[in-house]
């Protein structure tokens, strides 16, 4: 995964695959299930940051259906890709974070779909699904009944802050632990 980005444009949130091709057609299938503007907001990106103390630029991207729309149903069953990240440093995710949060949008994309000939006036142009719902958060803020637990995993070793007693992912990894 990666980003591509300039400060007045939407970034871009690039996965990439090992089969270009495949990445292709799984994006051309969302693409024409969600359209190029995912105006339902059904497609929900978040970012997990913080999920390793020793390594603090370490991050958990999770994608998944926003399940917004399953409001009245006593049980949901959903899908989520994840992928852990291992950066040395926050700088790329940090900007992509700031410039998201000023524009509210960025294009949810694949290396396959980039243009060859890309430059940063092409960087308007939207190749991918264009989504809004994208959230980040913090590994320590993610307690037993949130539905964004998914993306916490056992070998998890969160960075926790000063003066917090109990975060609620202590619990949630002790959880996590004792299932075999």
């Amino acid at each position: 995964m990666g980003f591509l980005m300039h400060p007045d444009q939407a970034p871009k949130l690039v996965f990439t695959f090992r089969n270009s091709a495949a990445g292709r057609i799984i994006f051309k299938d969302i693409i024409d299930m969600f359209g190029k503007n995912d105006e339902r907001q059904k497609v929900r990106v978040l970012f997990i940051k913080g999920i390793d103390k020793n390594f603090p630029a370490h991050y958990r991207v999770v994608v998944s259906d926003s399940l917004s729309s399953y409001k009245n149903n006593k049980r949901i069953f959903a899908i989520s890709r994840q992928n852990k990240m291992t950066p040395d440093n926050s700088k790329n995710l940090d900007m992509f974070e700031k410039i998201f949060s000023s524009l509210k949008e960025a294009d949810f994309t694949c290396d396959a779909l980039i243009p060859e000939n890309l430059h940063p006036g092409i960087l308007n142009e939207t190749f991918g699904i264009r989504i809004r719902n994208i959230e980040f958060r913090w590994a320590w803020e993610i307690g037993v009944y949130d539905m964004d637990r998914v993306g916490i995993s056992k070998e998890d070793d969160p960075e926790l802050p000063a003066g917090i007693l109990n975060p609620p992912v202590t619990d949630l990894l002790k959880e996590i632990r004792k299932e075999i």
